[in-house]
């Protein structure tokens, strides 16, 4: 029996100018250098899981060399900046973010209820319209000795005067996917709660921008649906994670396909 095949080019190459960059490939850079050598209007869909911001140990304002720590793992430095610092940041990571979003696209972003408001701000400066606010439901409450955090947020928002429509008339704003246990990262998603975001906003062959890659959840998320995907992620350890959950989904991939007949 063949095998259905759909458009997702492992070698296909977005072209900027003089520049080109593979899709399906995660880069090791700063995502805004990165995007840079995007088109305007080259993508179909945005999730990202951006730094929170929202447990600061206070240094500079900008790009700190403290050792402040995040929970129990410094995952990532930006964690570690003033509002000022965070939002002047953010504002030019959103800016090319929506410079490279087509028109009608949709953009997911998490957020916690510390870094909402700051979130929504950024979001309206840079001419998105802001839908709605989705919740994660854990199913299981995390650490803490208050009122202990069962959900997170995800703001949807779009670019242009009219969102594209969602693949499904039927979605609650509720999404229950059981969190991760011995993840590699403490903000590591679940592969099934990106995919459902992935068939709402995507059709197969579309691509899908991850900014904040770390350990390539939505990479993989968007193989698993059939779509294209870019990513960056400045971090070499989350970025050699990334690539090595790839290798292990494409083997996986391989090894069902020799014992299909």
């Amino acid at each position: 029996m063949e095998t259905e095949q759909y458009n997702v080019q492992e070698n296909e190459k977005i072209e900027h100018s003089d520049v080109q960059l593979e899709i399906n490939k995660i880069y090791n850079e700063d995502c805004i250098i990165g995007m840079e050598k995007l088109k305007e209007e080259s993508v179909d869909c945005i999730i990202i899981d951006p730094p929170f911001n929202s447990e600061t140990k206070m240094a500079s304002p900008f790009r700190p060399n403290s050792k402040a720590r995040m929970s129990e793992e410094e995952w990532f430095i930006y964690n570690n900046m003033s509002s000022r610092g965070y939002i002047s940041w953010m504002n030019r990571v959103f800016k090319e973010l929506n410079r490279v979003l087509k028109k009608g696209g949709h953009i997911y972003v998490f957020c916690n209820w510390r870094n909402m408001r700051n979130t929504m701000d950024i979001l309206e400066a840079n001419f998105f319209v802001q839908k709605d606010l989705l919740v994660w439901d854990k199913e299981h409450f995390g650490v803490g000795f208050f009122y202990r955090p069962q959900t997170e947020f995800i703001l949807i928002a779009y670019k242009g005067m009219k969102p594209r429509p969602l693949n499904s008339k039927s979605q609650a704003n509720i999404f229950r996917v059981k969190r991760l246990y011995r993840a590699y990262s403490i903000v590591q998603k679940p592969v099934e709660l990106i995919e459902r975001f992935v068939e709402l906003s995507t059709d197969e062959g579309d691509l899908i921008l991850d900014c904040f890659m770390c350990s390539g959840t939505t990479a993989i998320a968007s193989r698993n649906k059939r779509r294209n995907f870019i990513g960056f992620e400045i971090n070499k350890e989350n970025f050699e994670e990334s690539q090595k959950r790839l290798s292990q989904e494409r083997l996986g991939d391989a090894l069902l396909g020799a014992n299909v007949k």
